[in-house]
């Protein structure tokens, strides 16, 4: 399976909080990769989980778990919890996308060409072809939720970019 990286080094205080070494500590996030550059002519097994942010609280605390020896002290505690609620961290509002996963959202008649480009590559692979138009539909409304503005539907409004252009943050 094709992967999705990203990279995020904490500043020095939020290194504190977390209960990291500052300057050297980084975390690697990742997710499989779904839809293919057909001009590019890619192949690769593609991931059916639902499109997701690679930054999530949720993934730091998980790859704190692994980083960290031993339990969390209530001080520890005390300093993590106002660190990851009011810590400026621009990931936290950022969606990020590669161009194939962007033709999902620039118009409803990619929808059917990118659902016969899933289920040609889950057929190469042996996969159930029948679940290609679900996962572009789940696809679909997941990233309307994550990128929604409305209320109800996500907590912060996400602005999406390319994630080429990830790094110019």
């Amino acid at each position: 399976m094709e992967k999705l990286t990203l990279l995020w080094q904490p500043d020095d205080d939020l290194a504190n909080a977390l209960g990291v070494k500052g300057n050297s500590e980084v975390f690697q996030f990742e997710r499989g990769k779904k839809y293919r550059a057909v001009a590019a002519h890619e192949l690769f097994r593609p991931d059916v989980e639902k499109l997701a942010p690679l930054f999530t609280e949720e993934g730091l605390l998980d790859a704190l778990e692994l980083k960290r020896k031993g339990d969390w002290s209530n001080s520890q505690l005390k300093a993590l919890i106002p660190a990851l609620v009011h810590a400026p961290n621009k990931l936290r509002y950022c969606m990020e996308l590669i161009c194939s996963e962007l033709f999902l959202l620039t118009s409803p008649a990619n929808r059917k060409p990118l659902e016969q480009e899933l289920a040609k590559v889950l057929k190469h692979f042996s996969r159930d072809v029948s679940i290609a138009k679900q996962c572009v539909e789940d696809d679909f409304e997941e990233l309307g939720k994550l990128l929604s503005h409305a209320p109800n539907c996500c907590p912060s409004p996400c602005p999406w970019l390319p994630i080429c252009q990830l790094w110019k943050w």
